[in-house]
């Protein structure tokens, strides 16, 4: 199959879908940290590990949701149903994440409610971003095709995480604090905005998207099939625990800047990340 056998539209489509993903993702790396400590006051170490056991549980939650689909058979494909899910879940999650639940309940409370739905937020994202990404040898049989579905999502990656990162928090003073509310308030309301976002680029890719190529799976892979792959493929292990690094790597980068803004420069509202 040729790179024409792939219509614009669908290319378009295909790209749509990672603007409204990553501009959910971006709010989650970027500003999560902040807003836990500074917004909902959580004690800094509790932050920390809590982020920590969160990307360890990554590290098993992700092959088993690549065991997941790649073991599913709908009249809609295997990766699309998916996708949906994972997008309508995740969608929900936010929402109970940039919740403030300060004064609605006790301060235990509060720390196993942010705990739990980071937890969630996490799962129910690689629900939706495994299968979008696993999607792409679906397309074509060509190297050349596949190339450019993977390079066509990565643009609209970034569009969609430079404008969260880099007016963030512009919109959170103008959807908070600017419409006579608190900087809680303007953080559910970005949250809400980004969520009907998310949805309708998801709705979008889904809709316009199919599998033109199906690659049966050669061997059945069962759970525990994952971990034993896991501990014999060193290369496998290495590349899990670099991915590891990076997101931690990324954290800080993304997170501690917003603090030196803050607390060093005097004003936040100067980040541009």
């Amino acid at each position: 199959m040729s790179t024409t056998d792939i219509t614009i539209k669908e290319k378009l489509s295909y790209g749509i879908g990672a603007v409204g993903k990553d501009a959910a993702c971006a709010l989650y790396y970027t500003y999560l940290m902040y807003y836990l400590t500074d917004v909902v006051q959580l004690n800094v170490a509790f932050v920390g590990s809590l982020f920590l056991f969160a990307r360890l549980w990554d590290a098993i939650n992700d092959p088993m949701m690549g065991w997941v689909v790649d073991n599913t058979k709908t009249r809609w494909g295997k990766f699309r149903p998916w996708i949906l899910i994972g997008t309508l879940v995740n969608s929900i999650i936010v929402l109970f994440l940039f919740w403030n639940p300060v004064g609605h309940m006790s301060e235990t409370a509060v720390y196993i409610y942010c705990a739990v739905f980071y937890v969630l937020w996490g799962m129910s994202y690689t629900l939706m971003d495994v299968p979008y990404w696993s999607m792409i040898p679906s397309f074509s049989s060509n190297p050349d095709t596949r190339d450019q579905m993977s390079s066509i999502p990565r643009i609209g990656a970034l569009m969609g995480g430079t404008v969260i990162n880099s007016f963030g928090l512009a919109f959170v003073a103008a959807l908070g604090i600017g419409m006579g509310g608190t900087e809680s308030d303007g953080w559910f309301r970005l949250t809400l905005c980004i969520v009907v976002v998310f949805i309708l680029c998801e709705l979008i890719c889904v809709k316009n998207t199919r599998e033109h190529i199906i690659i049966p799976p050669k061997n059945k892979i069962g759970v525990k099939d994952i971990f034993h792959i896991l501990k014999s493929n060193d290369q496998l292990l290495a590349i899990i625990i670099m991915t590891l690094i990076g997101q931690i790597a990324g954290f800080l980068v993304f997170g501690m800047g917003l603090y030196l803004f803050k607390y060093i420069i005097g004003n936040e509202s100067y980040v541009v990340l």
